[in-house]
C-alpha cells in the first residue's frame, strides 16, 4: 500500500526513486561490520535503513504490508522490519535501529572471534592477575589457622599477652560468593544500554574477571569477614570494541555495598569486623588509598604489566604484631612467595658480598623486619646445607653454610621471643625457690618446713616447664 504524504520523510523522493536509492544503499555484503547507525531520521534512508518491499509481507507485528511499501530495518537483518511511519522512525532510532534484542546485542557486543589482538592480550593479563590474586589470598586464609586472631577492637589486657599467647584462629573458610551480585554493578556502570541483556559469553567473561568472595575467620568467641574481590571494569560503547578500564573509587564502593546488602540478609549476628582486599590489573590510580574505618579496613593491590604488586594499605597505626601479620595475609602474596622473594634478594646480596642483615634485606625487599627475620629462619630450616643464620654486631644476619657447621641460631632461641619461650620456666623456678626458702627461714610464721617447701617447689617447677613446652611446640608448629 502507498504511504500517505504526511507519513513520508521530509523532502523524500518519489517511490520509484526511493526504491532505487535503498537498493544502492543496501548493496553491501550482509556480514559487513561497517554499518554506521543514523543519528537522525534524515539519515535513515541514506544509510540503508529504509527499504521497499518487492512483495507482500508481514512485519514483526504481523501487520500485512503490500509490495512497494517502505519499511524500517537494519541492513544486517532485512527480514525484521516495521512500516516506515513517524512513530516507528522515532522508536527505531531509540532502539539503535534494531528491532530485536539479538541484533542490539550484536551492535553493543562484538563477537569474541572478532576482538582485536590487543584486547585479547589485555584480557589474558587480567586473567593472570586475577588467578595470582586469589591463589595467594586463598593460601593465606588456609595458612591462618592457629595464628593469633585479628582483634581490631581488643580489650586493653590483650596487649599485655605475648604474641604466642593471644587467642588463635580456629577456622577460616569461604562462606559466600557475591560474584553474581557484583555483576549487576559491573553492568550498571559499563555504559551499555540498561534495558539490554548481555550476551551469555560476555556475561560469563565479566563474571569471570570480577569475582567477589567472602571468607569467615573464626576464633574462640569472635568472627571477622575477609571480602576478597578482583575488579576489572568494563567500558561498553555502541558499535565499538569494549575496553577494560582501571580500578576506580566507584568500583571499590560497589564491592562494599554488595557485601553490606548480602550481610543484611543473613540471619543471626554479624561479624565483629570486616577486612576488604581488592585487586586489579594495572597500576593503581593515584587517588585511591587504603582505609582504616571504624568497622572495616581496606587493602588495595594492583599488578602492573611488568613488576611486583603495588599495594595501598591502611594507615600504619601502632598495630599489635598479630594485626600486622594478619594484614600481610590481605596482600596477594603467600608465605611461600614472600620466602621466594627474600631468597632471591639474599642470593643477590651474597653475590655482591658484605653482611646480609635483616635491615639490609628489609631495605631492598620492602618487607617488615619481622617478615624478613622469619624468612631467614625458614631458609635455614628448609635448606640447612645452603644457609646459616648468625649474628653480626648483635643484628641477625644470614650467610652461606660452611662445611660441617652446626645450626646455632633458631627462632626458638634468639630475638624477643627468648623470654616468652622460657618465661614460664623462669617464673615457676622463682615461685618454687621462694616457697622453699620461705619454708626454711620462716617455718614458725608459715607453718611450712624446709622439706615441705622443697616438695612443693618440685611440682611447681614441673607444671611450669610442661606448660612452657606445650606453648613452644605450638609456636614451632605455627611457624612451619
Amino acid at each position: 500500500m502507498d504511504m500517505n504524504a504526511n507519513e513520508r520523510l521530509a523532502g523524500e523522493p518519489p517511490l520509484a526513486t526511493l526504491a532505487e536509492t535503498v537498493r544502492r544503499a543496501v548493496a553491501r555484503p550482509a556480514g559487513s561490520k561497517t554499518v554506521y547507525l543514523p543519528e537522525k531520521e534524515s539519515d535513515l534512508m541514506e544509510r540503508g535503513f529504509v527499504r521497499v518491499l518487492d512483495r507482500e509481507a508481514r512485519d514483526l507485528e504481523h501487520k500485512l504490508l503490500r509490495a512497494g511499501a517502505a519499511v524500517l530495518c537494519h541492513p544486517l537483518a532485512p527480514d525484521d522490519f516495521l512500516e516506515n511511519t513517524p512513530a516507528n522512525r522515532a522508536r527505531f532510532l531509540a532502539l539503535d535501529c534494531a528491532w530485536t534484542e539479538k541484533l542490539r546485542q550484536r551492535i553493543w557486543f562484538p563477537e569474541m572471534a572478532g576482538l582485536s589482538q590487543g584486547l585479547l592480550e589485555h584480557m589474558d593479563r587480567v586473567r593472570s592477575a586475577k588467578s595470582k590474586f586469589f591463589a595467594a589470598i586463598q593460601a593465606n586464609m588456609a595458612g591462618s589457622l592457629r595464628s593469633p586472631f585479628p582483634q581490631v577492637r581488643a580489650a586493653g589486657w590483650l596487649n599485655l599477652l605475648p604474641y604466642e599467647w593471644e587467642p588463635k584462629i580456629k577456622q577460616a573458610a569461604q562462606v559466600a560468593d557475591l560474584t553474581d551480585r557484583y555483576f549487576a554493578a559491573v553492568r550498571a556502570s559499563s555504559g551499555a544500554r540498561a534495558d539490554l541483556a548481555w550476551p551469555p559469553e560476555w556475561e560469563s567473561l565479566a563474571k569471570g574477571l570480577n569475582p567477589v568472595r567472602v571468607y569467615e575467620v573464626a576464633g574462640f568467641r569472635s568472627r571477622v569477614h575477609v571480602v576478597a574481590g578482583f575488579v576489572a571494569r568494563f567500558g561498553i560503547q555502541r558499535q565499538a570494541e569494549p575496553q577494560i578500564l582501571p580500578l576506580d573509587q566507584a568500583s571499590v564502593d560497589a564491592v562494599q555495598e554488595v557485601y553490606r546488602q548480602w550481610l543484611a540478609e543473613q540471619a543471626g549476628s554479624g561479624p565483629d569486623f570486616a577486612f576488604f582486599t581488592l585487586g586489579a590489573s594495572g597500576a593503581l590510580p593515584a587517588n585511591l588509598a587504603g582505609l582504616a574505618a571504624a568497622d572495616h579496613w581496606l587493602t588495595l593491590a594492583g599488578l602492573p604489566d611488568a613488576g611486583q604488586w603495588e599495594l595501598r594499605l591502611p594507615p600504619p597505626f601502632s598495630y599489635r604484631p598479630s594485626l600486622r601479620d594478619f594484614l600481610d595475609r590481605m596482600k596477594p602474596e603467600s608465605r611461600d612467595q614472600r620466602l621466594s622473594r627474600v631468597k632471591d634478594c639474599v642470593d643477590g646480596l651474597l653475590i655482591e658480598g658484605g653482611n646480609v642483615t635483616v635491615d639490609r634485606v628489609k631495605r631492598d625487599s620492602g618487607y617488615r623486619r619481622s617478615s624478613v627475620r622469619e624468612a631467614f629462619f625458614d631458609l635455614q630450616k628448609r635448606a640447612p646445607e645452603s644457609y646459616r643464620v648468625w649474628t653480626k654486631d648483635g643484628q641477625l644476619a644470614i650467610r652461606k653454610t660452611r662445611a660441617g657447621e652446626p645450626i646455632k641460631f633458631t627462632s626458638a632461641n634468639t630475638g624477643p621471643q627468648l623470654l616468652r619461650r622460657h618465661g614460664l620456666r623462669l617464673g615457676s623456678l622463682a615461685v618454687g625457690a621462694t616457697v622453699s626458702v620461705l619454708g626454711s627461714e620462716y617455718q614458725r610464721w608459715l607453718g611450712v618446713s624446709g622439706t615441705t617447701g622443697f616438695m612443693l617447689a618440685v611440682p611447681i617447677l614441673y607444671v611450669g616447664s610442661c606448660l612452657q613446652a606445650t606453648i613452644n611446640r605450638r609456636a614451632d608448629k605455627e611457624g612451619e
